[in-house]
């Protein structure tokens, strides 16, 4: 869409939600992404400078869901991720910025979010370690990542501390609030977040063996 003659008046409202530029015409209420847009005003001296827009670690758990149920509609991932429509809205869309999504849709692009995985979810999102606690096992601690990585039974474990958890460990906090009931409630998901944290915390050699079982369960799933 293209605004043209001052066709909305210089007072179109721009606002910023930490992931696209829109315009709000007042006349119809409307929203353009102004990334697909010109705008005649763009250099006026009273239009705010865009912030850089970035993910969140909320994004890779909707990647991940969305890779188990592609497309999935947003009520049902809201539910599936402990969360409201509005977040996976907003997480979707940067995940279509970032080309993890296709655009304009909610298929995720498995070599895109393979490659942010391996190569950048560490340095962006760093693990945080914590006290020992009680909890649910996560990195190599997974029953189903532990072989794989060639950990041997007297390491200590890695956790997400949990009231009532299974396993005692050091804690590591979880990527975003609410990932300990989704865990709980989907063994998928929990063995794809732990994958995740074993590619934040292994060595080179492990962290390895963990993307190539990640990248294993991914494209069995997405098949």
């Amino acid at each position: 869409m293209r605004f043209e003659n001052g066709q909305y008046g210089a007072e179109a409202l721009f606002y910023w939600d930490g992931i696209l530029d829109l315009c709000r015409a007042p006349s119809t209420g409307r929203h353009v992404d102004l990334m697909r847009c010109s705008f005649p005003y763009a250099n006026h001296p009273g239009t705010p400078v865009p912030s850089q827009p970035s993910l969140r670690p909320f994004d890779i758990a909707v990647a991940l869901r969305l890779v188990l149920v592609p497309e999935d509609r947003y009520e049902p991932l809201a539910t599936a991720l402990a969360t409201s429509t509005s977040a996976v809205h907003r997480s979707v869309a940067r995940l279509q910025l970032a080309g993890i999504c296709a655009p304009g849709t909610r298929t995720v692009r498995l070599e895109a979010l393979m490659e942010f995985l391996e190569h950048g979810i560490r340095f962006a999102f760093p693990a945080v370690h914590g006290p020992e606690r009680q909890g649910q096992p996560t990195a190599f601690a997974h029953p189903d990542l532990a072989p794989v990585n060639g950990i041997s039974n007297e390491a200590r474990p890695l956790v997400w501390a949990a009231e009532g958890g299974p396993v005692r460990g050091e804690s590591l906090a979880p990527l975003f609030n609410g990932l300990t009931r989704v865990a709980a409630k989907d063994p998928r998901m929990h063995l794809l977040l732990a994958g995740v944290d074993a590619l934040r915390v292994g060595t080179q050699g492990q962290r390895d063996a963990a993307a190539a079982h990640l990248r294993q369960v991914l494209t069995a799933r997405a098949a």
